[in-house]
């Protein structure tokens, strides 16, 4: 692993603080319906971070080094703010918009619907039981 993403990962958490822990950001509301949320902010910011590449030979890899790295908890914080998402009935641009809002990665570019990547990312962390 790099230092590189070590440095990004706790810069994001120092950023972030425990206050953010239990807030929603206002740009993750869909309508009154809060969507996404800072477990999921987390992953996207902390992980897929602009070199998330060097991370891992692909992005799903980036996924597991987040399962093996981070508690279970986060690990399931995680995959409920997905199933939330994918349970709103958010649209396909809705749902861009809240992990690119931290992402640097876009499925899109890869041929993959971020609605499909999520539930990718979901089956990886072993959420979608």
């Amino acid at each position: 692993m790099s230092g590189f993403s070590r440095r990004d990962r706790d810069g994001y958490r120092r950023r972030v603080g425990e206050a953010e822990a239990g807030r929603r950001p206002r740009a993750l509301m869909a309508g009154q319906q809060a969507v996404g949320g800072p477990a999921l902010d987390y992953l996207a910011g902390a992980y897929f971070h602009q070199d998330f590449d060097l991370e891992a030979d692909s992005p799903l890899g980036v996924v597991r080094k987040f399962r093996i790295a981070e508690s279970p908890e986060r690990v399931e914080a995680v995959s409920a703010e997905i199933r939330v998402l994918l349970g709103s009935g958010a649209s396909e641009d809705r749902i861009a918009e809240i992990w690119l809002h931290s992402a640097s990665y876009d499925p899109r570019r890869d041929g993959v619907a971020i609605s499909r990547w999520l539930r990718t990312v979901l089956d990886e962390l072993g959420g979608n039981e």
